[in-house]
């Protein structure tokens, strides 16, 4: 349990880093390779399942700045196309995780403590 957060943490970043890329300088976009993201997904969730809580607060706080961050450039900078791009991207991602790493954990189980967690 020690490395698990670690991982999903160094995992869930790269993937919102990696966006840049995409946008500034043309890098396939992981998006788009549905099997290879479907598969990518899946053992995120594996590893979400042994750390839930870390996981869930983490997607949390990285949604909750990257909206901010998206509802700013929009009020202050709206012609900022790559800006809006990145964070429309990294949006994407985090949604697909939160998706999925909730999905996989509905399935396996359901306590009170965690579906408060997904309420959040």
């Amino acid at each position: 349990n020690t490395y698990v957060p670690e991982i999903a943490k160094m995992y869930i970043t790269s993937r919102l880093d990696c966006v840049e890329g995409v946008v500034t300088e043309g890098m396939d976009d992981p998006l788009d390779d549905e099997t290879a993201l479907g598969q990518q997904l899946d053992q995120l969730s594996i590893i979400a399942k042994c750390d839930y809580q870390n996981t869930c607060e983490l997607l949390v706080t990285l949604f909750d700045t990257t909206a901010s961050s998206y509802q700013q450039t929009l009020q202050t900078n709206p012609g900022n196309d790559n800006e809006l791009r990145i964070r429309e991207g990294q949006l994407a991602w985090l949604v697909h995780m939160i998706g999925h790493v909730m999905g996989v954990r509905i399935s396996h189980s359901s306590t009170a403590s965690y579906d408060t967690m997904d309420g959040q």
